[in-house]
This record gives structure tokens, sequence and C-alpha cells, in this order.
């Protein structure tokens, strides 16, 4: 049976597969999630923006889980 951490884990991947999945590659994410402004302004690296993208959510989905 799996702890209550290892199952955290498992739905923070889970949730950061799901929102990965929906930005097509290449393609900048804040098109398509407007949660939360772009950090890094106009920019023309979609990767960098990426990044900085996953780890606000990753940032927010921990939030979240710490509430379980």
């Amino acid at each position: 049976m799996k702890t209550t951490e290892e199952l955290k884990e498992i739905i923070l991947d889970l949730r950061l597969k799901i929102i990965k999945l929906n930005v097509p590659k290449g393609h900048c994410p804040y098109a398509y999630y407007n949660e939360f402004d772009n950090p890094l302004g106009d920019c023309s690296d979609c990767s960098e923006c990426k990044e900085v993208f996953m780890n606000k959510w990753e940032e927010i989905i921990i939030k979240d889980l710490e509430t379980l």
C-alpha cells in the first residue's frame, strides 16, 4: 500500500502531465491557461515560458496537496 506522500507525488505527476498535454509542443502555455499572467512579459522563447509556467503550476498543485 502506498503512503500518503507517495500518493501526493503521483497526483502531482499526473496533474502536471495533464497540463503539458493540453499545451501543444512549441506553443506558449499562457495562450492556453490564463489563471495567472506571464511573468516574463512578451517573450520570444516559448520553452523558457513553459518552464516558468510549469514551475508555477507545480507550486500551485503542491499547495493544494498540502491540504489533503
